[in-house]
């Protein structure tokens, strides 16, 4: 996908469990959608402790202006997804609907492992390779 204005972004880093099944197939939608900028990485590989320890209950992106977690990590690598994901960007974002999306996104997370077996998601997963 194209970069926005022509201007390469800051790239994004995104942390995640890849032996979670929901975790897996959204980093596999968000991989098919986002701009080069972005880049996914199993945070099995995470050396810092206090990201490892945050890594724990959340996705996490490590972009230029810090680390993002949950909901808020979403919408920032939604930002990175073309019109469609700019304008998810937004509303994720908007006051009152950050506050459900977080509700929700700590709901799934709680129950990652019961949802992705509800949906049949295998624990690991082959993903795309990494684009660096």
């Amino acid at each position: 996908m194209p970069y926005r204005h022509g201007v390469d972004p800051a790239p994004l880093i995104v942390w995640y469990d890849d032996d979670c099944g929901v975790c897996s197939a959204s980093v596999r939608f968000l991989d098919r959608h986002a701009d080069a900028s972005v880049r996914f990485r199993p945070s099995r590989q995470l050396t810092d402790p206090a990201l490892i320890a945050r890594s724990q209950s959340a996705l996490l992106v490590v972009g230029p202006n810090g680390v993002d977690e949950g909901r808020a990590a979403v919408a920032t690598v939604l930002g990175r997804c073309g019109r469609w994901g700019r304008a998810s960007s937004t509303v994720l974002r908007q006051p009152g609907i950050d506050r459900l999306g977080d509700l929700v996104y700590r709901w799934v997370a709680a129950n990652r492992s019961r949802i992705s077996r509800w949906l049949r998601l295998p624990a690991t997963c082959d993903l795309p390779p990494n684009r660096s």
